[in-house]
């Protein structure tokens, strides 16, 4: 299933767009009222889309998370080479280490970028060593900082996934500091992520999609 490490994957980021489609009758209230998940994905009906992790055993379904966890820090990093030190190119990040050593340094936590011995921005992945069990999966520390839940799958067309209501609970409080990167195609050369925006903005502007699963009177 893993034909090739998150570092040698080329990387392929796109922003989440919406596709045109019926409405949401999802209410606000009735997300409020999920128990433990709710279930996020774009307008379209439901179909054959929740199969992406259908008889897999919990130890596949780690490791397509940990996978696209690590490509999207790889994504981050390359971002922000982009934004800081307008470096451009479609590499990977194998490529990147080779090239820009001299800016890109690992710590415990994740990576940083650094400019004449000055952290530019810093990216922390919490389950770099281990499962930290918060509601997200990387932070990225500049003058701001960004919070991501990386959402993966091994399937390369899209797919519904499930938010818990701890996350949905987080992505509300805050709000245009938040993503969901949707990692597609894991474990392959046709990986990619879309990064989806402010997630409960987007669903408040019928632009996704949230279906609870229970609701607690």
């Amino acid at each position: 299933m893993i034909q090739i490490p998150p570092k040698k994957a080329p990387i392929r980021v796109e922003e989440y767009t919406p596709e045109e489609g019926k409405e949401t009758e999802t209410t606000e209230k009735e997300v409020k009222s999920s128990d433990k998940n709710s279930v996020i994905g774009s307008q379209s009906t439901y179909g054959d889309r929740t199969r992406s992790s259908e008889g897999l055993s919990k130890e596949a379904k780690e490791a397509i998370g940990r996978w696209g966890e690590e490509y999207a820090v790889y994504a981050i990093i390359k971002e922000k080479l982009e934004e800081y030190f307008n470096i451009n190119g479609n590499y990977t990040f194998e490529d990147m280490l080779k090239h820009y050593d001299n800016i890109i340094k690992e710590t415990n936590k994740g990576y940083k970028l650094e400019k004449d011995g000055r952290v530019i921005v810093e990216v922390v992945w919490l389950n770099k060593n281990g499962e930290s069990k918060q509601h997200y999966d990387i932070k990225i520390k500049n003058e701001d900082e960004i919070f991501i839940e990386v959402k993966s799958t091994k399937e390369e067309e899209k797919t519904l996934f499930q938010v818990s209501k701890d996350q949905w609970r987080l992505m509300k409080e805050k709000g245009d500091k938040f993503y969901i990167y949707r990692v597609y195609g894991v474990g392959t050369k046709n990986a990619k992520i879309e990064k989806i925006h402010n997630p409960v903005k987007q669903w408040k502007d019928e632009k996704i999609e949230a279906y609870p699963i229970c609701i607690v009177l």
